[in-house]
């Protein structure tokens, strides 16, 4: 059950490809959304910025994509305060056109005892996803799993961003410039739950982290904030970072056994290369991997 419970965690820092969601890292910026009236792009001006961004993206075969992630829980049970976290660092090459992904990941899952580090290369082809997973330094080698249609596109599609720009209210857009390139950067605050929820379902690992419940979920409302940078020129998304820190309580949401609870969540992705070509081969040790376990949705 634990190997199985990191392959889960793994598997959902991947991702990120589609959001995804960072935390308390050096490279996330700890500044706050802005707020109030701030836009710099009139309404009219934004509508159409997000409407080619939209049919921009559409058009990316190929990128390479970096994402560093923290996630944190935290509670108080009479009195005896507990504590489980998931962070990850991952660098991952991705050709949508051919439906093949690369990805190498650090990551490390504290649930409350020994902090255990896992480092993952990862492949995926067509329906096949390959994983070597190393666990405190050892490894069981190369295995094979099945992935239906709808894990591939979450691997790789820009969708849950898209679903937010297309259904939220920005609330503030400024210019910037990040690494050389002159963007327009969208603060959109999530207050529809439902979008919250696909967010966090669609997302692996994360999935295992919360208890969905509409009035929990209903607490992230607001809360769960994207910053989106977008290249002027181009239209691409270069970076995503997704923020949210929420405290529940039992007069909030019934069921819980906690006094209270706090949900932590910080994730940074960075899109470059964006449609350079380049072709990921898989080794052909590959071949011999064996099958462990198919996702089933």
């Amino acid at each position: 059950m634990r190997f199985r419970k990191f392959f889960f965690a793994i598997i959902f820092l991947i991702i990120l490809l589609s959001i995804i969601f960072v935390f308390n890292n050096s490279r996330v910026s700890d500044s706050n959304p802005q707020t109030g009236n701030q836009s710099m792009l009139s309404a009219i001006e934004l509508d159409d910025f997000k409407k080619r961004t939209i049919e921009k993206t559409a058009s990316i075969e190929r990128y390479y994509q970096d994402t560093e992630l923290f996630y944190e829980y935290s509670d108080i049970n009479n009195g005896i305060h507990g504590k489980k976290s998931l962070g990850m660092v991952m660098t991952a090459k991705v050709d949508v056109s051919n439906k093949t992904l690369w990805a190498t990941i650090n990551s490390t899952l504290d649930e409350g005892d020994k902090p255990v580090d896992i480092e993952v290369e990862m492949y995926s082809k067509g329906d096949d996803l390959y994983i070597d997973m190393q666990t405190d330094g050892e490894s069981p080698g190369w295995f094979r799993s099945k992935q239906i249609i709808t894990s591939w596109n979450k691997l790789v599609s820009f969708e849950n961003i898209l679903t937010v720009m297309e259904e939220e209210a920005v609330l503030s857009s400024r210019s910037e410039v990040y690494n050389g390139n002159n963007c327009y950067v969208l603060v959109i605050p999530v207050k529809d739950i439902y979008t919250i929820y696909r967010t966090l379902k669609n997302s692996y690992g994360l999935e295992n982290q919360f208890r969905y419940t509409f009035e929990l979920i209903q607490s992230f409302s607001d809360q769960f904030v994207f910053e989106i940078w977008i290249e002027r020129d181009s239209l691409f998304i270069i970076k995503t970072v997704v923020r949210m820190d929420v405290e529940v309580t039992p007069e909030r949401v019934t069921g819980m056994k906690a006094d209270s609870a706090t949900y932590s969540l910080r994730m940074m992705t960075d899109n470059y290369n964006i449609n350079q070509f380049f072709n990921i081969e898989l080794p052909e040790e590959l071949d011999d991997a064996p099958m462990i376990y198919t996702i089933n949705e």
